[in-house]
């Protein structure tokens, strides 16, 4: 299970990254990473699902 939600997580936030640099906003990602909220909560459940995954192995 902590796989799919790594792999759901990981490529919501790419794909997100991806139409943000293609609309022209990604040219500073450390601000556009903590700005947008679909790539916030891509990288939360990415973290709590790694945090998860380690400490449940």
């Amino acid at each position: 299970m902590f796989r799919q939600l790594l792999t759901v997580s990981f490529l919501t936030g790419l794909l997100r990254y991806g139409f943000l640099v293609s609309t022209g906003r990604g040219e500073l990602p450390e601000h556009e990473l903590f700005r947008d909220r679909l790539l916030v909560i891509a990288g939360l459940s990415w973290a709590a699902s790694v945090g998860a995954g380690l400490y449940l192995a």
